[in-house]
């Protein structure tokens, strides 16, 4: 097995021997004499700490060693320097002086900034307008999804669809939103454990505490023929007093949460095959009234829709686009008259018309010609 490395913050003796040397040129950095104009604004154990949360990220041993070395060559300097006219003091206060001045920290007294605006949430398709205590019952919000069908197109009816399970929900177009699918999984995901739950009552659960309550009714049973009937406390034979009610009352409190949502899912699947048959309606609306838009803009349109159904004679931006495509059709060439024996021309008709067949008539070889043969073709 290969070594595990080393890791310096779960080396108790690194962590004792660090410790101990940030205390030490810390208490020996405050001890200092300093200038009054840099005791104010300098502070040597700020350095310090500020070096230690540089290199507590530090695990290779040789970059360890080169740091936990000059820790203690500069606890060395501090000492000497805490003699005023010591070289060594003379050489942190000009280093002091040296560094460039420190940002100012912020004061309360400036102002917080302003809280980003927030975009209002959408208004919801329905809303549950039922009063306490009763069946759920919804309504749509909104008359429309769309005030009007925009630029023009036709308007897109929704479309209720749902899960495998009954869940309602509304397509309004594609693709689907991300929130949508996320919040119809997780109400998938709660109706299936409640599902798993009454399966589990059923098989689990009832059959052991049918066992337990046969338990207790032996038992009892012992006990009263060997101490007696009178020594021993009469058997509570009620249903409230067996193991078997309490999981009657685990089910039927699970069995009231599904009949909950299946009694919200009708109700909220009838508002929105509201919302539905609404927007059919507003797109038959839509589609009767009469076009409004610019002429030019109307025949243009109306061309596109005619060359889509096939009809492209009826539409003369197109068929100038497909003319200039295609090439000018050459005339067809006369075919000559080939003079017969007697010095008449041959009719086509009768150059064309097969002869009559004949009983006698000679099987036809097959040939092939010098100019239609593969090897002519080859060449």
């Amino acid at each position: 097995m290969p070594p595990l490395p080393y890791v310096p913050a779960r080396d108790c003796r690194h962590r004792i021997a660090a410790l101990a040397l940030y205390r030490a040129l810390v208490r020996s950095a405050r001890a200092i004499p300093l200038p009054p104009d840099l005791a104010a604004s300098r502070s040597v154990a700020g350095l310090v700490r500020r070096r230690f949360v540089k290199h507590r990220h530090f695990t290779s041993p040789r970059l360890l060693y080169i740091a936990m070395t000059a820790g203690y060559r500069f606890l060395t300097m501090f000492v000497k320097a805490h003699t005023a006219s010591s070289a060594e003091n003379g050489q942190l206060v000009d280093f002091l002086r040296s560094c460039p001045p420190l940002r100012p920290r912020s004061t309360m007294s400036e102002p917080e900034p302003e809280p980003a605006s927030r975009v209002p949430a959408a208004e919801p398709l329905i809303r549950n307008i039922a009063a306490a205590q009763e069946p759920p019952r919804y309504a749509p919000s909104r008359t429309s999804l769309s005030p009007c069908s925009l630029e023009g197109s036709p308007r897109k009816v929704p479309i209720v669809a749902t899960t495998a399970h009954g869940q309602p929900f509304l397509r309004i177009h594609k693709p689907q939103p991300a929130l949508l699918s996320q919040m119809i999984g997780r109400k998938e995901t709660n109706f299936k454990k409640k599902i798993l739950k009454v399966v589990h009552i059923n098989d689990d659960l009832m059959p052991a505490a049918e066992f337990e309550d046969d338990w207790d009714r032996q038992m009892a049973q012992l006990m009263e023929h060997e101490l007696g009937r009178d020594r021993v406390d009469p058997l509570d034979n009620d249903l409230y007093s067996s193991f078997r009610w309490s999981v009657i009352l685990g089910k039927l409190w699970v069995e009231l949460q599904i009949e909950r949502t299946w009694q919200d899912w009708n109700a909220r699947g009838l508002a929105l095959h509201e919302i539905a048959e609404r927007e059919r309606a507003l797109a038959e609306q839509e589609s009767a009234e009469p076009d409004v838009r610019p002429r030019t803009e109307r025949s243009i349109d109306d061309d596109d829709d005619a060359y889509d159904n096939g009809d492209s004679s009826s539409s003369p931006s197109r068929n100038r686009h497909t003319l200039l495509l295609k090439p000018t059709p050459q005339p067809a060439k006369p075919i000559p008259n080939r003079p017969t024996q007697h010095g008449q021309p041959s009719s086509p008709l009768k150059r064309r018309a097969s002869p009559a067949p004949s009983a006698t008539r000679a099987k036809p070889k097959i040939c092939c010609r010098p100019e239609s043969s593969p090897r002519s073709l080859m060449a």
